[in-house]
């Protein structure tokens, strides 16, 4: 079976839900500002739930799952990073901010300093915190069986899970990034997706899954 942590689902993958993002109360006049930087679907469902003024903002964000989120909420998406990861996308964001006033909305703790790479391009940020991962109490989570391949899709997923479940030698571990697979104990082999996303996730645990399945013929 292709487990998937985290609070995304899909449709071939069945959901481990280890985590839940708690909101935490945002307030900020938006108008204010040449632009949004937003680095996960989160940030803009904060917006939403707080009654945040901001889909006149321009808002530059990380992945397609952002900016689709950010359509769909009815904002404007003014730039789609080609990278992954946080550290990449304020570099590639840094130029085209130089001579703005920008808000980052962010998660409690992050993984990647973007708004500290963007103050050391001399970038005008100013921070709000909209988010927290928190993990899902252990008794409300169900223990994947033997030869399972759990996919990572983030370092909180990784450390909630852990503090569950010992780790079964015959699972498979698939991380959405290298910094969600360095998150992992030495002991734990993974394998990484060849593109950050949760599709080429679960097309990777698919094809262990099934080397599982024929080894254990």
């Amino acid at each position: 079976m292709v487990y998937l942590t985290g609070t995304t689902s899909h449709p071939k993958a069945k959901q481990l839900g280890v985590i839940h993002i708690h909101y935490l109360p945002l307030k900020f006049l938006c108008e204010k500002y040449d632009g949004l930087i937003l680095t996960s679907k989160n940030a803009v469902r904060a917006l939403e739930l707080f009654r945040i003024n901001w889909k006149s903002v321009p808002c530059y964000v990380i992945g397609q799952g952002t900016a689709d989120a950010v359509k769909k909420a009815g904002g404007v998406v003014k730039f789609i990073s080609s990278q992954g990861y946080g550290d990449e996308f304020a570099h590639e964001i840094a130029p085209l901010l130089q001579d703005k006033l920008v808000a980052l909305v962010r998660p409690k703790e992050v993984v990647s300093d973007v708004a500290g790479i963007l103050k050391n391009f001399n970038v005008n940020l100013d921070e709000f915190i909209g988010y927290e991962t928190r993990c899902v109490p252990c008794d409300e989570i169900k223990k994947p069986p033997s030869a399972s391949v759990i996919i990572f899709t983030s370092p909180s997923t990784v450390k909630c899970f852990l503090e569950c479940f010992t780790w079964d030698a015959s699972w498979r571990a698939v991380c959405i990034g290298y910094k969600t697979a360095a998150a992992l104990p030495s002991y734990i082999a993974s394998y990484t997706a060849p593109r950050q996303s949760i599709d080429a996730c679960v097309s990777m645990a698919h094809q262990l899954y099934e080397n599982l399945s024929k080894n254990s013929l």
